[in-house]
């Protein structure tokens, strides 16, 4: 490719999304911003200064795989709380399978089931959220992905993760991507900045 003058750059979709949002979005003017990306999986990335932190063997916010034990036994975060883990609580709770947009409408329709497992996971999404930002004191905290469009979903979170932040008086702010998908797209772009 460079002997017909192209350079190609390969980079995670999560940290693409950060650095759409850091450059053209919610986190234009902020020094560092942590994002998270709810889908089926959890997507995550912690920009500073306009650069993504990649750790030291390039791996780092990779965090869907925290651990977490809410069931009796150690799962990946995203199992619990992504759309993966949501559709898979509420197999578990009714026997039947369907997907997450569907399980958060019979949730808005009163469904006690659906209601149960959404607010569980948002819980266990709003005390992950928390073990991050207590980690790494982001100025700002992004949410994006299919899950943020439900707002109740990504409020209760927020509210437990303030309830659980250590210090009490730092002013994190919480936002939703306005840039959807275009944030990936964006960030990918920036890279040739």
């Amino acid at each position: 490719l460079e002997e017909a003058g192209f350079s190609v750059r390969v980079e995670n979709d999560g940290r693409c999304f950060a650095l759409g949002e850091y450059h053209f979005g919610k986190g234009m003017g902020m020094k560092n911003i942590l994002t998270m990306t709810l889908g089926t999986e959890i997507g995550g990335s912690f920009v500073v200064n306009g650069k993504n932190y990649r750790g030291f063997h390039n791996s780092a916010l990779e965090i869907s795989h925290i651990s977490a034990n809410c069931t009796g036994q150690w799962i990946d975060w995203a199992g619990l709380c992504a759309g993966k883990g949501i559709e898979n609580s509420y197999r578990r709770e009714t026997g039947r399978k369907i997907g997450a947009k569907e399980i958060f409408h019979l949730a808005s329709e009163n469904d006690e089931k659906a209601k149960e497992v959404i607010v569980k996971a948002a819980n266990i999404l709003g005390m992950g959220t928390a073990s991050l930002i207590n980690i790494l004191d982001p100025e700002l905290i992004i949410f994006g992905g299919s899950l943020s469009k439900q707002r109740k979903f990504i409020e209760q979170s927020v509210k437990v993760a303030k309830q659980n932040i250590f210090n009490k008086k730092a002013n994190y702010k919480f936002v939703i991507s306005s840039l959807g998908n275009k944030a990936n797209l964006l960030g990918a772009a920036s890279l040739y900045r």
